[in-house]
């Protein structure tokens, strides 16, 4: 190195200087103990801090809300940081249960009564503030009622498979319990979305319910869907055309029709070209001032576990048949 150049590492070393090695010991129980004492002033002052409080209801015998109460309220409490402290290391969230009286349909919930429950069970820690606004609460029967469950689903299918039949429930319905006038209104009880891809299989699922509205709660919280699946064939049946609602002889053109159907393997030899019927309606046949009569077809009878109907052609032509007096 250079002569009048200054090592840097040599410069540090001298401008700290580190307690001696014997030293080390006191300065650590000295930083402890101001620490202490620091923590024990802090500790000491009074404070201010929201405590969440939890509620809960003893309600009558067959009684319920008709609108739920908030299950949980915030409150502004102060304290020395000591009592804070330990409030929340014994009870961070403090559990509040209230009596109904049975002898009205109405219960008054208000800051009132609420503070003064809270402070009885608070320990040198008082309440300064109820987030809370006074609510009137009302009490009506609790009812059951037997409710159909209902199966949201997203599905698809190998190809040249499908359903072999709807998928089926267990149990097909459940038991809800909760206020009258909500039964009223509850028409069925979802499940969680099926979903399933690529099918060519039956398979069983177990289903959690859907969460009923507040204050009202089923017999079971799962059911259990079966499904199966087959393949399926193409078939296709030549079906005579019924006329109806008409009063005069008619002649039509074509007599037939053709329907294309895709049919189960389990379906397929059981399925009859007089499972179908294509009718001509003629109610409104007359109404047509056009250059050509002509009536549009309905199939108005399908067996069940059928799919992709298709059927050609979709109307026939029709001439009157004049009689001779």
């Amino acid at each position: 190195m250079p002569e009048g150049t200054i090592n840097p590492k040599k410069t540090t070393k001298r401008l700290i200087n580190w307690p001696e090695r014997k030293d080390r010991p006191v300065l650590a129980i000295a930083m402890a103990l101001a620490f202490f004492f620091w923590l024990l002033v802090k500790l000491s002052t009074a404070y201010r801090t929201d405590k969440a409080i939890a509620l809960s209801f003893r309600l009558p015998e067959g009684k319920a809300f008709s609108i739920m109460p908030p299950g949980t309220i915030t409150a502004t409490v102060e304290g020395t940081g000591w009592a804070l402290l330990f409030d929340y290391l014994r009870n961070p969230v403090l559990q509040l249960s209230l009596d109904v009286p049975a002898s009205s349909d109405r219960f008054m919930l208000s800051g009132t009564r609420l503070r003064a429950e809270i402070n009885s069970r608070l320990l040198n820690i008082q309440v300064q503030d109820m987030h809370h606004d006074d609510m009137e609460l009302r009490l009506e029967a609790k009812n059951t009622s037997r409710v159909p469950v209902v199966v949201p689903q997203q599905l698809s299918f190998a190809e040249g498979y499908q359903l072999r039949s709807p998928p089926t429930l267990s149990p097909d319905s459940v038991t809800v319990i909760g206020p009258a006038s909500s039964l009223a209104r509850l028409r069925q009880v979802l499940t969680d979305t099926l979903r399933l891809s690529n099918l060519r299989q039956g398979v069983q699922k177990t289903l959690a319910l859907q969460a009923l509205a507040e204050g009202m709660y089923s017999s079971n919280s799962t059911v259990r869907v079966d499904i199966e699946v087959e393949q399926y064939t193409e078939q296709s049946y030549w079906i005579p055309i019924q006329v109806i609602n008409c009063a005069d002889s008619v002649r039509i053109f074509p007599r037939t029709v053709l329907v294309n159907v895709q049919v189960g393997l389990s379906r397929y030899p059981e399925l009859r070209a007089d499972d179908f019927v294509i009718v001509a309606d003629f109610k409104d046949a007359y109404a047509n001032k056009g250059d050509r009569n002509s009536v549009l077809l309905t199939l108005s009878k399908v067996p069940a576990g059928i799919r992709n109907i298709r059927f050609s052609p979709k109307s026939i032509e029709y001439y009157l048949i004049k009689q001779d007096n």
